[in-house]
């Protein structure tokens, strides 16, 4: 039965009411976060959900920095989980606030839970009850690895072993976050410690802890006592990998530090990786302070970072694990060839010096196990510096790597990127081989390849209709290159055996003739590393694009004929990308020195330098004049009546600079020296007239070639009555 309320009493209430704020005004009258905060707990308390519904909106529309300072800094309601939200969650006219509220709470906590004190405090309530450990258990898995320093220093403080399974417990649930630092912690902890953690990681049962379980069992100085219950977490995570017999640490350090590394290839997100930063944070334990210490670094080379502490370890268990040391290498350089500029790996000692020095003094057969996973992976970078080790340090025997089953850098004559072919060239040559070996033969034509100008890109136009090849010239043009049509790739192959390179090849046509016209370009060495661009219908491009894995250098387009620029682009990238001027001014000039050396026979006739003959007298028209200097140079030391008339007619030229006509003569009178005169009449003719008529330094290197070329002495005697 219903009873009537006392007048005083509705009355009072009645006049609270009117006292209290009204809600929707709240930021009009000076609200802050902290008297809402108050109130909302107040009006919870005394069962007013309108009023706290209106605390409770002001809060939800409160940053969550502001809203946490209010909550952690009102010393009156530290009660708040099961004294104020319970109670609010079970109102219905301020449930789904008070849930929103409480998630925001929650989130805000979480956010800020990497601090060492909310840790701390977190695990303390881990052992207070199922609600508190519920929260503080949340709280804990949002901090992930950055809780592991201090719930391990929990398990590792005896006076608090009442809360040890809470804190183990709490462990497990998190999971494989914390995986990794409680793995690098493992080999230096005390025997009941080590009992707990060997027992949370066979429990998360994440395999990253086997190589250092299998470590710490291998060492043979596990404390009898703990064990059993070491081995059998190592048990547990083998049956997880589905392995066989016992483990060996060494071996599983090395599958590790390879995975990391095929990881850093593909790109992967790793674990570990900071969400917030994006850097990666490595873990090691200090045995002096008896904790766990975290390392960030840059995120880009994070998976090369793990790779090489995995194989450090590996080579640790067992130094003449020779794969593991290639690991090492392989990563420590492509983690110094990917750090920012300007940024700092602090993973790596200040003791340890460049990345190249150990790649160099690591010797040929580890530099040709990087250089072989560079070119498997499609890693130029790498590749070069592969390269450039080997240039520096092997012999003929060990640079083929005659000793091993591979040779990585006769293969990198075959790499898609120039820069790798042109480098590989070079230290084939600088290694004066004496014999010749498989694919000797394709040395001279790679160098031969980089006295083209940057700007100088050849293009092929495969078509049977006319008027789209004119349009597909038309696009390339437009794109920089300098294109040639045909009807077939035989309609085209004198032009392709004439010049110095090719760079792109465009067919149309079928999925059927894309194939053929692959096949027969595949088997030519002037074309088997140009890209070839298909332009097809929509049948051929689902057919080729299905086969895709049998073809290289292939890029299939159902493009427009004027719209070339996107396979362009990608075709470009196969191949290294554009040089600059600079620096394809550079390779000619090291491409013209290497060839000079194999004309003077310092590879022992393995190399043959008239392979080059071609690009050589395409040089001789170069813009470039060091570029032509050089060209005549080589030419000088090749028997034949065309590199001689070259040369001459350069230095006959008028219209070029007197100092390269001069340099041009001199390198003629060295043919002339070794070959005799090959010139034809005019060219004599024109040369007795130069030697009459020019003064100074020009004069005398005419002069020179004059008497080198062994031209009748009535000349002179002409000249001198």
């Amino acid at each position: 039965m219903h009873r009537p309320q006392p007048r005083l009493f509705v009355l009072a209430v009645a006049f609270v009411s009117l006292l209290a704020p009204t809600w929707a005004h709240a930021q009009d009258a000076g609200m802050t976060p902290q008297q809402a905060w108050i109130d909302f707990n107040h009006y919870v308390r005394i069962a007013r959900p309108d009023q706290a519904d209106g605390a409770a909106k002001y809060l939800l529309n409160t940053a969550d920095a502001s809203l946490l300072e209010a909550v952690e800094g009102s010393g009156e309601y530290k009660d708040f989980e099961a004294n104020t939200l319970r109670r609010a969650l079970g109102m219905d006219a301020l449930r789904d606030n008070a849930k929103l509220l409480a998630e925001k709470i929650q989130k805000a906590r979480i956010s800020r839970m990497r601090e060492g004190d909310r840790i701390a405090a977190d695990i303390k309530l881990l052992s207070q009850g199922a609600r508190q450990r519920a929260g503080a258990v949340e709280r804990l898995r949002a901090a992930g690895q950055f809780a592991a320093p201090l719930l391990l220093e929990s398990l590792q403080d005896n006076s608090r072993q009442d809360e040890h399974p809470y804190i183990m417990a709490a462990m497990i649930a998190i999971g494989q976050p914390l995986v990794y630092p409680l793995s690098e912690s493992f080999s230096s902890l005390e025997p009941e410690p080590m009992r707990k953690v060997a027992r949370v990681l066979s429990e998360i049962g994440y395999s990253r802890a086997l190589p250092y379980i299998a470590q710490v069992i291998q060492s043979g100085k596990v404390d009898p006592a703990v064990l059993s219950v070491v081995q059998t977490a190592a048990n547990q995570l083998s049956s997880s990998m589905v392995m066989g017999g016992e483990a060996d640490a060494s071996s599983l350090f090395l599958d590790m530090a390879q995975s990391f590394y095929t990881k850093g290839t593909r790109g992967s997100v790793l674990d570990g990786t900071d969400e917030v930063t994006g850097q990666g944070i490595v873990w090691e334990y200090s045995d002096k302070a008896r904790q766990l210490v975290s390392i960030p670094v840059p995120g880009v080379v994070f998976a090369d970072v793990l790779a090489m502490r995995a194989a450090s370890r590996a080579l640790t268990i067992n130094p003449q694990l020779d794969p593991a040391l290639s690991t090492w290498l392989m990563a420590n350089v492509r983690r110094g060839l990917h750090l920012p500029e300007g940024a700092v790996d602090p993973s790596y000692s200040s003791d340890l010096k460049s990345p190249d020095f150990y790649l160099m003094a690591a010797g040929p057969l580890r530099q040709h196990d990087v250089l072989a996973r560079a070119l498997s992976d499609n890693d130029p970078t790498l590749a070069l510096s592969a390269i450039a080790a080997l240039n520096r340090t092997a012999g003929p025997d060990a640079l083929l790597n005659l000793n091993g089953g591979s040779q990585p850098l006769l293969a990198a004559l075959d790499d898609s990127d120039k820069r790798v072919r042109w480098n590989a060239a070079e230290a084939l040559v600088n290694a004066r081989p004496t014999q010749v070996f498989d694919g000797s033969y394709r040395v001279v034509p790679v160098l031969a390849e980089a006295l083209r100008q940057a700007g100088s890109l050849q293009a092929l136009v495969i078509s049977t209709d006319e008027q789209t090849s004119n349009t597909l010239s038309a696009s390339l043009r437009d794109l920089g290159y300098n294109a040639d049509a045909g009807r077939s790739l035989d309609d085209l192959l004198p032009l392709v055996n004439s010049r110095a390179g090719t760079d792109l090849i465009v067919f149309v046509g079928s999925a059927q003739a894309v194939e053929d016209l692959h096949a027969q370009a595949r088997a030519n060495a002037r074309l088997v590393l140009v890209p070839i661009i298909a332009v097809t219908d929509a049948v051929g491009s689902i057919e080729l694009n299905r086969k895709a894995g049998s073809f290289k250098r292939l890029i299939v387009t159902e493009s427009a004929p004027d719209q070339l620029q996107g396979p362009v682009e990608s075709a470009q990238a196969l191949t290294g990308g554009k040089l600059t001027d600079d620096e394809a001014l550079s390779y000619a000039l090291k491409s013209l020195e290497l060839l000079r050396k194999v004309a003077m026979g310092l590879s022992s006739g393995v190399y043959n330098v008239t392979d080059a003959r071609n690009a050589l007298l395409a040089a001789m028209n170069d813009n470039r004049g060091d570029v032509v200097k050089g060209a005549a140079a080589v030419l000088s030391l090749i028997n034949d009546p065309e590199a001689q008339q070259a040369i001459t007619a350069v230095g006959l030229d008028a219209s070029k600079p007197t100092d390269l006509r001069v340099a041009v003569l001199g390198s003629l009178a060295e043919s002339a020296r070794a070959f005799g005169n090959l010139l034809e009449p005019t060219q004599s003719t024109a040369l007795l007239e130069l030697v009459k008529s020019s003064v100074g330094d020009l004069s005398l290197a005419a002069a020179g070639a004059h008497g080198a070329l062994a031209m009748p002495t009535a000349n002179v005697v002409k000249m001198v009555e």
